[in-house]
């Protein structure tokens, strides 16, 4: 397993100073923090062990905060050596994109950007340390089949729920590496803007707006995960122009399978 040390210095390999792409320690913090949400959701396992918890300006890993904390607001220099050899394929096309949806914004896009997601709105409500691990735990649960209630968690019916976002079971064909850098930038946004609404708020939106329309499992070309029973319901997001994302709801959780950026996923 990676250490949150080398997440960061994946990271800060990447940016320009020349190109004026810069990271601090505020952003560092929150590219961090999404590529250990996101190797949970499609792996069911972190990327790395260090606690990452609830801080004013958004999530914190404590320890890399510290390590990094000469540099004040200014830019962390690029790391003098990086050991490539220790990430493997999956690990470097994961924070690849990690950085290419979230790399584009600034510090505090990103930080306002987490405040109204819901491990925050959990930590914010329930005065944790932690805005992760519970919720990340639950999330595990639910991929294992050992699935937590929310109820449990804040004690509100999904439909009053902001929606979770799960991309554990994603097609390769139909992925984020797919996509441009553009429609992963569309994709992010439109994580983002669904976060900041109910499902009660979504049921209620027209769908080529922030709603979302069913489409009928027989429509559907590609492979579907074979787990998937004959009453799962499909539905789809518009997540760039027209372009729809489908998968299916449990709960308050939205599994994202297909991005169908090319409309060829099933008939338009």
């Amino acid at each position: 397993m990676l250490s949150c040390y080398d997440a960061a210095k994946y990271f800060l390999a990447q940016a320009s100073e020349d190109a004026g792409d810069l990271i601090s320690n505020l952003k560092l913090q929150k590219l961090v923090y999404y590529a250990q949400g996101f190797h949970l959701a499609l792996y069911d396992e972190p990327l790395f062990p260090e606690a990452i918890e609830a801080w004013t300006h958004g999530p914190v890993v404590p320890d890399l905060y510290r390590h990094y904390k000469k540099y004040g607001t200014g830019a962390i220099p690029c790391p003098e050596y990086i050991n490539f050899s220790i990430y493997d394929e999956e690990t470097k096309s994961l924070l690849d994109e990690v950085y290419s949806v979230f790399g584009q914004f600034a510090a505090w896009k990103l930080s306002n950007m987490t405040h109204e997601e819901y491990p925050w709105k959990l930590a914010a409500q329930n005065s944790l340390n932690s805005i992760v691990k519970k919720h990340l735990k639950a999330n595990q649960r639910q991929e294992k089949g050992k699935r937590i209630s929310s109820r449990e968690i804040v004690d509100l019916p999904p439909e009053q729920e902001s929606p979770l976002f799960s991309l554990r079971y994603m097609n390769k064909d139909y992925s984020l590496s797919q996509c441009t850098k553009d429609e992963k930038a569309a994709f992010a946004d439109t994580l983002y803007k669904l976060n900041q609404l109910t499902w009660s708020e979504i049921n209620a939106c027209p769908r080529h707006g922030l709603g979302y329309e069913k489409i009928a499992r027989s429509s559907i070309r590609a492979p579907i995960p074979s787990h998937l029973k004959e009453d799962v319901n499909f539905i789809a997001f518009r997540f760039c122009g027209m372009a729809p994302m489908v998968g299916y709801r449990d709960g308050a959780v939205f599994y994202v399978i297909w991005l169908d950026r090319d409309f060829t996923l099933y008939p338009h």
